[in-house]
């Protein structure tokens, strides 16, 4: 994280990309079954900077967050 508030994060290993588009603005790519843990600890970070993700082909916004979590249920 820089020291401005903004950050990203790149977690292919981990599943999931975060990438920075604009301040605030934020896209979430390759959510995959299996990485519940990882993704929670993502939408904290992202809550507690305020960002907002933005819809484009494939990625997911926050106001779909709870059917991507549905999905990604064990």
């Amino acid at each position: 994280m820089a020291v401005n508030g903004n950050f990203g994060l790149k977690g292919t290993r981990e599943g999931f990309h975060l990438d920075q588009v604009l301040m605030e603005r934020m896209l979430i790519t390759g959510i995959r079954v299996g990485q519940r843990r990882h993704f929670e600890d993502m939408l904290e970070l992202m809550a507690l900077h305020k960002a907002l993700p933005v819809l484009d082909a494939g990625h997911f916004k926050l106001t779909e967050l709870p059917v991507v979590c549905r999905h990604l249920q064990t």
